[in-house]
C-alpha cells in the first residue's frame, strides 16, 4: 500500500481518504465509548454553557483555547462524544494534508511524495485516545506551522521567521500547556545551523510571551488571573501525573515507530544523496522527537494522546526511512506491521476481545496482549438511572458517574481540588468549601476514597444536609 503513495498525484488523495476511513470508520460505527479525558473536557464545556466561569467556578486544568473550542462544540452539538470524534477525524485528515504540503513546499525529501500524509493518518489513529478531540491534537495545528517556519529559517534562502515561530508556539501552549517546551527546538536548531543574532532570539521569546500575555490579560480584567495561574500553570510544577494507561503499554504501542526512528537516525548519515539542508532538517526533527517525549511528563494526566506532539516529527523521519528502503517488498512489510499494530490494539480494546495466552510447561508462561483501559474508558455505573440529570459531585478521579449526571460545585478536577480537600486543617479553606457547597448543593455526593466523611467531620453543617444511601458510597441530599 505504501508504494502507491510514494509518488504524489491528485487522484491519490481520494485513495488516502479511503485508507483513513477504513481505519477509523468501523470504530465510529460501532461506537467509541466515552473516554475519561473526553468526558472531563465535555463537562467543562457543559459548565461553561451554564454560565460558570473557567478556573474560578470550574476547577480544571484544561487550557483556555481548548476549553473555548469544547464550549463551541457543546453549544452546537450538546453532550455528544460522536461529534467530538467526527471533528477529531476531520482535523487529523486536514492536518495530514497540510503537513504533507508543508514538507513538499520546503523540499525536505528527494521525492514529491504522499507518504507523510499516509503515515500521519495512520499514527494519529494509534489507539482510542487519538479518536477523540484532545488539546494536544488541537495544538498540533499550530505546531505544524512552526515546523514550516523552522525549515524556512534554516533553508538555503533563509527567511526571518522567528516572530511567527514564537507566536505559533504561544498559541499551541494556550491549547496544550506542555507545548511551550518545544520552544527549545528552534533555539537549539538555530544555534547549530544559523548565525542569527541575540535580538532574533529575544524577538521569538517576545512573540511567545506576548501571546500568553493576551490570555493572561483576559483573565486579569475579570479578576481571575490568580485562579488562571493556579489551574493552568501551577499543575506544571506538580510532578505527580495521573496515568490513564499503564506507561509500559503505551510504550508498546509506540515501540515500532520509535525503533524505526532510531534506524533512520543510524542510517541517514550513510545516505549520500541528502543535501546539507535536508540533513539539517533531519537533525531538527530528531531534536523535536526528544523534546516532545519530555512534554509527556509535564501533563497532569498522561495517556496515548500525550504522544501527539511527537507524531509530526516521527512522521517526518519515518518518511525518510521508507524512501531510503530499496526493497519495495520490505517497505510494504514494515508498513503493514505498523498499520496492523495500530488496528490490532485499537479494535481488540474497543470490542473487548480477550487475548490471554498460556504456555503449560513454563511457570511464567501466562501473558496477555490486552491493553488495560479501566482508567481510560468511562463505564456507566449500576446506579446510572438514579443519577440521570442530577447534580452530583464525585470526590475522586473516576468520572464515570458524570456520563448521565451533571456536575455541581467548582470541584471538577480532583487533583486541583486538593487545594481545598487536602488542606482542611485551615479555617479559611473550610469556609471556602462550605460556601462553594452552599452556592450549588449537589443532589448526590459519590465518595471514592472516604473523603466525604472527612469533610462532614470538619463541617457539621454540611453533614446535616446529607444522608448515606445504604450499601453504597453515595450520599443523598435530604429533602
Amino acid at each position: 500500500m505504501i508504494n502507491l503513495f510514494r509518488v504524489d498525484a491528485f487522484y491519490k488523495y481520494f485513495f488516502l481518504l479511503l485508507v483513513f476511513l477504513a481505519i477509523r470508520l468501523p470504530a465510529l460505527i460501532y461506537g467509541v465509548p466515552w473516554l475519561m479525558p473526553e468526558l472531563n473536557w465535555t463537562l467543562v464545556a457543559e459548565r461553561m454553557s451554564e454560565g460558570y466561569a473557567l478556573y474560578t467556578q470550574i476547577w480544571d486544568s484544561v487550557s483556555p483555547l481548548s476549553a473555548l473550542v469544547f464550549w463551541l462544540i457543546h453549544e452546537a452539538f450538546g453532550k455528544s462524544a460522536l461529534a467530538h470524534q467526527i471533528i477529531a477525524g476531520l482535523l487529523v485528515f486536514i492536518q495530514a494534508i497540510i503537513f504533507n504540503q508543508i514538507l513538499q513546499n520546503q523540499r525536505v525529501y528527494l521525492e514529491i511524495t504522499l507518504i507523510p500524509a499516509l503515515l500521519y493518518g495512520v499514527l494519529m489513529s494509534t489507539f482510542l485516545d487519538f479518536y477523540i478531540l484532545s488539546p494536544p491534537l488541537l495544538a498540533n495545528t499550530f505546531l505544524l506551522l512552526v515546523i514550516r517556519y523552522i525549515f524556512a529559517q534554516v533553508g538555503e534562502k533563509r527567511q526571518s521567521t522567528v516572530f511567527e515561530i514564537g507566536a505559533y508556539i504561544g498559541l499551541a501552549t494556550l491549547f496544550y500547556l506542555p507545548s511551550f517546551l518545544l520552544l527549545a527546538v528552534p533555539i537549539l536548531g538555530f544555534v547549530l545551523f544559523t548565525g542569527i543574532q541575540l535580538r532574533d532570539y529575544l524577538l521569538m521569546l517576545f512573540s511567545f510571551l506576548f501571546t500568553l500575555s493576551v490570555a493572561f490579560l483576559s483573565f486579569y480584567f475579570t479578576d481571575s488571573e490568580y485562579e488562571f495561574y493556579l489551574s493552568f500553570f501551577a499543575p506544571l510544577f506538580n510532578f505527580s501525573p495521573y496515568f490513564l494507561l499503564n506507561f509500559g503499554q503505551m510504550g508498546l504501542l509506540f515501540a515500532l515507530p520509535l525503533l524505526l526512528v532510531i534506524f533512520n537516525f543510524l542510517k541517514a548519515p550513510q545516505y549520500r544523496r541528502y543535501t546539507n539542508y535536508q540533513n539539517r532538517c533531519q537533525t531538527i526533527m530528531n531534536l523535536w522527537v526528544i523534546v516532545a517525549l519530555f512534554t509527556i511528563f509535564l501533563s497532569d494526566k498522561i495517556s496515548v494522546y500525550s504522544f501527539a506532539l511527537a507524531i509530526p516529527a516521527v512522521v517526518f523521519l519515518l518518511t525518510h526511512y521508507f524512501l531510503m528502503l530499496r526493497s519495495s517488498l520490505l517497505a510494504e512489510l514494515v508498513f503493514t506491521i505498523l498499520l496492523g499494530i495500530n488496528v490490532f490494539f485499537t479494535y481488540t480494546t474497543l470490542y473487548q476481545i480477550p487475548l490471554n495466552f498460556e504456555i503449560p510447561w513454563v511457570d511464567w508462561g501466562k501473558f496477555s496482549l490486552n491493553i488495560d483501559a479501566k482508567r481510560l474508558i468511562a463505564k456507566p455505573l449500576p446506579q446510572s438511572a438514579q443519577l440521570t440529570n442530577r447534580k452530583i459531585l464525585v470526590m475522586g478521579n473516576d468520572m464515570s458517574a458524570y456520563l448521565t449526571a451533571r456536575a455541581a460545585t467548582p470541584y471538577l478536577d480532583w487533583q486541583l481540588s486538593q487545594r481545598h480537600f487536602g488542606n482542611m486543617d485551615k479555617y479559611n479553606i473550610l469556609i471556602d468549601i462550605y460556601q462553594n457547597f452552599q452556592k450549588e448543593l449537589p443532589d448526590i455526593i459519590i465518595d471514592e476514597d472516604g473523603n466525604t466523611q472527612k469533610v462532614f467531620q470538619k463541617i457539621p453543617l454540611l453533614a446535616q444536609k446529607y444522608e448515606k444511601i445504604p450499601n453504597t458510597n453515595f450520599y443523598r441530599r435530604k429533602q
